[in-house]
């Protein structure tokens, strides 16, 4: 009896996992190759077990959950972990040496940015120059179109980017990863000194600038890469004949997107500008009173984005069918301080129509007791919300439903790989908003509210029955908005009996009685947008 559970447990073992690394893993951790064949295992684990392989610290974030299926002979940890992160729909990024998995949402909410899979990996490994002196420049070169990790023990650059770009860095990388060389520069009219202190906050750790004011020389010591680049930058600035420079220190906006606005106003076939995002400085070279209304529109340019905070309240009002074209607004609007029209929208479902107006005053208890005339009123959310001007947000109000998906994929080689994917959907209150300022205080909004409720399913996956409406609305700054009409029926168990008595405890159930009532629940989102501006004028700070 003991024989057969033992081998009960090890064959179950077996279909569970098979989890190898290749001895080539041994002189170098993570650079193995590993086979992985798993049935419906916890993606935490199947992470964990790639992570172990390959050497590496891992952290998972709350919102990544799921089943994985794979059937994998010899990968790479690295390339084995964008697999699983592919099959999941998920998205990771590596910082501090700890790489971290996440939901898509979750990536986008902190980087500000949507999560793109589609890229190759390549590690480099340097043999003349060192990581820590040649990163600075290669960041500036590179900006955040790129990941790259610096591995200091190994000398190695592992680069994540676009395949395109990723041949112009290993074209870049080439360049720099030579012996270094000492080159001589004459100036015409800019001070060594000066010179000196600028290719100093542009150049790697590596370089070494010694001056030589008495005859205006420089001599600098680099890569060949660096110095065809101070070759340039000082053709660009040490022009003479009248010409003077500044460096301004951009606080706000993109050092190479506020260079090219700027680069119009220059003098033809005299003026200069120069941008280096990773220090966020700008050199401009022209006439001096040229040089002076750059400076000004840059400080104009240079100030931070507006934002609208956009505070909600979501309210769901329970009406009797006998009001089967839900809350009356126009009828409401004597009883409330509300300005403009509320003209019934087109019919897009059964029960469904839609009513909007502004609310000059602050006070939300006006509309509550309004409400209460109808029926039952309940104070669901109070979200708030922050948008930058242009932008977008939303507001969920419910919950997630999961359903399985199974992805079959053939590989080259013939053989079927099955992939199982857990998707999730939102269902409840969702909110989608976008905002344009106008002026100094009025607000543009497209405004997308749906409620969504599971009314079924059909083959395992989810039928959700969903009433949106899409609105353009003119806000004054501090107003509140009301959208009604979002109407969906309902049936509740209600008590029902002899006033008073049927609420007394133990004796109310010989005075009433359980009753199903079919009502309508009819939500109500109040909308209040405030513009927020941040620093109001940002001082341009600049340098000679």
């Amino acid at each position: 009896m003991a024989g057969r559970i033992v081998r009960t447990i090890a064959v179950a073992a077996c279909a569970l996992l098979v989890l190898t690394t290749s001895p080539a893993a041994q002189p170098d951790a993570g650079s193995g190759m590993m086979q992985l064949n798993v049935k419906n295992v916890s993606v935490q684990e199947v992470l964990k077990l790639i992570a172990e392989s390959g050497d590496f610290n891992l952290a998972i974030g709350g919102g990544v959950k799921g089943q994985v299926t794979l059937f994998v002979d010899e990968m790479a940890p690295r390339d084995l972990l964008d697999v699983v992160v592919g099959i999941i729909d998920a998205a990771y990024i590596e910082e501090n040496g700890v790489i971290w998995v996440m939901s898509k949402e979750n990536y986008e909410s902190i980087y500000g940015q949507k999560f793109v899979d589609n890229l190759v990996t390549r590690t480099f490994t340097l043999k003349q120059a060192k990581v820590k002196e040649i990163m600075p420049t290669l960041k500036s070169l590179l900006g955040d179109k790129a990941v790259i990790t610096p591995d200091l023990a190994g000398n190695m650059i592992r680069v994540k980017t676009s395949p395109k770009l990723m041949k112009e860095v290993a074209q870049v990388l080439a360049a720099i990863d030579k012996p270094t060389l000492t080159r001589a520069y004459q100036l015409q009219s800019m001070p060594a000194e000066m010179a000196a202190g600028l290719l100093g906050k542009m150049l790697s750790e590596q370089a070494t600038i010694i001056e030589d004011p008495i005859n205006q020389r420089l001599v600098i010591n680099s890569s060949e890469f660096e110095l065809d680049q101070v070759g340039d930058i000082l053709g660009m600035l040490d022009v003479g004949g009248g010409i003077t420079s500044t460096v301004l220190t951009v606080g706000y906006a993109q050092a190479d997107t506020l260079a090219n606005a700027l680069r119009l106003h220059l003098t033809p076939d005299v003026g200069q500008i120069y941008s280096d995002s990773r220090s966020r400085k700008i050199v401009v070279v022209d006439y001096p009173q040229v040089v002076d209304i750059i400076t000004h529109l840059a400080a104009e340019f240079d100030v931070p984005l507006r934002q609208v905070l956009i505070e909600a309240k979501i309210i769901q009002v329970a009406t009797s069918k006998e009001v089967a074209t839900g809350i009356d607004w126009a009828v409401l609007q004597d009883q409330m301080n509300l300005t403009g029209t509320f003209p019934a929208l087109a019919t897009t479902s059964p029960g469904f129509r839609g009513d909007f107006g502004d609310l000059a005053s602050k006070n939300y208890q006006i509309v509550v007791e309004a409400l209460e005339t109808y029926g039952d009123t309940k104070l669901l959310s109070s979200p708030r919300l922050m948008v930058v001007d242009g932008g977008s947000g939303l507001i969920h109000v419910g919950s997630q439903v999961p359903y399985k998906t199974i992805d079959t994929r053939e590989t080259a080689a013939g053989t079927i790989n099955q992939f199982e994917t857990v998707v999730i959907i939102d269902v409840g209150v969702k909110l989608e908003v976008e905002v344009n300022i106008q002026g100094d205080d009025m607000i543009a909004m497209k405004v997308r509210p749906e409620v969504s409720a599971v009314v079924g399913e059909s083959d395992g996956i989810p039928i959700v029955d969903a009433s949106t409406v899409d609105s353009s609305l003119l806000i004054q700054n501090g107003n509140t908005v009301i959208l009604g009409g979002l109407i969906k029926d309902e049936t509740r168990t209600m008590r029902e009996g002899v006033p008073i008595l049927s609420s007394i405890p133990i004796i109310k159930y010989l005075f009433s009685h359980i009753v199903e009532k079919d009502m309508q629940g009819e939500l109500v989102i109040l909308l209040t947008p405030r513009i927020m501006t941040g620093r109001e004028a940002h001082e341009q700070k600049y340098e000679f």
